[in-house]
């Protein structure tokens, strides 16, 4: 994403060190999202799909690729 998830401080006791540690504003979004990819992949694997793209694409074959409308109630359809 192209975002720091770490939060810089100096070490307690050290002078001159700088410690590392995973957080900031976005850290907890993040984690959500990657969250949310995981179990959309695993449902994926489950339903026998390697990829998105390969569920996607299915969708839109059945829907038809013109009809985008249909592709979406298509998709929706096998989500629930």
């Amino acid at each position: 994403m192209g975002i720091s998830l770490h939060i810089e401080r100096p070490h307690e006791t050290i002078p001159g060190i700088t410690v590392g540690e995973l957080g900031g504003s976005l850290y907890d979004l993040v984690k959500l999202i990657t969250s949310v990819l995981n179990e959309t992949g695993q449902i994926l694997v489950q339903s026998g799909y390697a990829n998105l793209g390969l569920f996607v694409a299915e969708a839109l074959q059945q829907g038809g690729k013109v009809n985008s409308k249909a592709a979406i109630e298509v998709i929706l359809e096998r989500v629930k």
